[in-house]
């Protein structure tokens, strides 16, 4: 989850879904064939080219999103209480024979949350792709990174430190890349984004991006009640394969620890019931809109 306490990064909460009779499914997979909602689903990524701008209607290369699968796990420490989420999307790139390279499509990290504040009696929601929300979020940034972290995979080289995800570089084929297939040494990210890109260009190749959220509500002192609901719809802007999924989470500063609820699963048993309760408009640390500033060698 991009923009909220891992839900990319921000936000103290927790939340209880009265389904007691619902464990926990740890190291869930899904893969949804399914086209974007339209409802939401942003327009199709603009390409982008290496050198100077193309004419109108020349060829260009083609990216397809051949995958996307999710795993989950329980996420604990002695401040928050969540899920890991790892959504690895597999992507090929194969180029025109004569034309210019075409830039990846634009992630859609889709998420739609409902929190019930049962201390202050109030809930409120938000909805967003959180990539064109808040693209250089912790979470995230792996995306705008991913020529950069290709260069270090393709190079035998460690991902960057502290950076959450990863991207793995392989051939057009799915093999490992071959020694000196594109120049070791460079220093420089730009360039070495551009080195990337050139290769994609000229042979084509696979990008294994890993996108790793991990949605946790901070532990409750006494006193406070927190009740959420996470939906996870993510994808490519231009249709493809679907990751979804659906966090559930109850916490009760007043109760045990071990009474509290998690679970996480392919789609909601039904929507989290608000009666009762004051709508209020969600936090502007969630809602407001981040803009982006991308270092050298990143890409939106």
């Amino acid at each position: 989850m991009a923009g909220l306490l891992p839900m990319a990064d921000l936000l103290p909460m927790a939340g209880r879904f009265p389904m007691a009779g619902l464990a926990p499914q740890a190291g869930l997979r899904t893969a949804d064939p399914s086209a974007d909602n339209p409802a939401y689903a942003p327009p199709r990524a603009v390409a982008d080219t290496i050198g100077a701008g193309h004419a109108q209607g020349e060829p260009m290369g083609t990216w397809t999103l051949q995958n996307v699968t999710g795993t989950t796990s329980n996420h604990d420490t002695g401040e928050l209480f969540g899920t890991n989420v790892e959504v690895e999307f597999t992507l090929v790139y194969r180029p025109a024979s004569v034309g210019f390279f075409a830039e990846t499509p634009h992630l859609d990290w889709h998420e739609r949350f409902v929190m019930k504040e049962h201390h202050k009696g109030e809930w409120w929601e938000f909805e967003s792709n959180m990539y064109t929300h808040n693209p250089c979020s912790n979470t995230l940034l792996v995306w705008p990174k991913r020529y950069t972290e290709a260069y270090l995979s393709a190079t035998g080289q460690p991902k960057s430190a502290m950076l959450k995800g990863g991207v793995v570089m392989k051939t057009i084929n799915g093999q490992p890349m071959p020694p000196n297939a594109i120049p070791a040494g460079i220093a420089d990210q730009a360039a070495q984004a551009d080195a990337v890109r050139s290769y994609l260009k000229k042979s084509g190749g696979m990008l294994i991006i890993t996108i790793h959220d991990i949605p946790s509500i901070t532990r409750p002192p006494q006193g406070e009640h927190y009740e959420r609901m996470l939906e996870f719809d993510c994808g490519i802007v231009s249709g493809g394969p679907r990751f979804r999924g659906v966090q559930l989470l109850d916490l009760d500063g007043s109760a045990p620890p071990a009474t509290w609820f998690r679970n996480f699963m392919h789609s909601a048993p039904g929507p989290l019931q608000t009666a009762g309760l004051r709508k209020v408009p969600a936090p502007v640390g969630v809602s407001n809109p981040r803009t982006p500033v991308f270092s050298s060698g990143e890409y939106m």
